[in-house]
């Protein structure tokens, strides 16, 4: 190995472990941040959201009749 990967080795190894541990941590967190956005919560545009994208919902309000034609309306007339 040359000297400045070992430097470099030495430096990680003397790194204390609650400092390692939360600076993962921290790294952690950002990308589950980032994980969370879509194009409904963040300035990404639609396209960027990949095959995770929200169902569609309708924005009509459900009509108060029944569907459907005319009761009894019988089948079709021939004269």
């Amino acid at each position: 190995m040359n000297s400045a990967r070992e430097a470099e080795l030495l430096a990680i190894i003397r790194i204390p472990q609650q400092q390692i541990i939360e600076r993962l941590s921290a790294e952690i967190a950002e990308l589950k941040a980032q994980l969370a956005k879509n194009s409904g919560n963040s300035g990404k545009p639609p396209s960027g959201d990949g095959l995770k994208k929200p169902a569609p919902k309708s924005q009509r309000e459900q009509g108060k009749r029944a569907s459907g034609g005319q009761p009894d309306a019988g089948g079709r007339r021939g004269s």
